[in-house]
């Protein structure tokens, strides 16, 4: 909005602003600090969804309610092969997030209830990376 938004990034910093960034809370998930958040997607001025990036279980998303207040772990990566890049929401409910290839192709992960819980999407249909490719987070 014009005054509230959320910013992400390295050794699990979250941020929020409510007066259009003229000042900036501290809103990072409790012992995230080893993370190293690349995508928040906000809903409004409490809602957001925060992905981490890296292999295995550095991968992981977080959500909160209450800005920033406190925050659930909704995923956690438990393939050491995956590395999940980024995410988007097409509504408040409806959102995607992509790893690099496994086994050949790009895995995905989806949610219905606007981060609260997440699956791994067959990888049927998908067609097939090239060789050594990978996204950029």
């Amino acid at each position: 909005s014009r005054t509230a938004a959320w910013a992400a990034g390295t050794k699990g910093t979250v941020l929020r602003t409510l007066d259009g960034g003229r000042h900036w809370r501290d809103a990072s998930p409790r012992g995230a600090g080893e993370l190293e958040f690349r995508d928040i997607e906000a809903f409004d001025a409490r809602h957001a969804v925060a992905l981490s990036i890296g292999e295995g279980a550095a991968s992981r998303v977080f959500r909160t309610d209450d800005g920033g207040a406190n925050w659930t772990e909704s995923f956690r990566n438990t393939d050491p092969r995956a590395f999940y890049d980024c995410m988007t929401f097409f509504d408040r409910r409806e959102g995607i997030a992509l790893s690099d290839p496994v086994d050949g192709k790009y895995r995905v992960l989806a949610t219905h209830d606007g981060g609260r819980n997440w699956r791994v999407l067959p990888s049927d249909g998908m067609p097939p990376a090239r060789p050594g490719e990978a996204a950029f987070a």
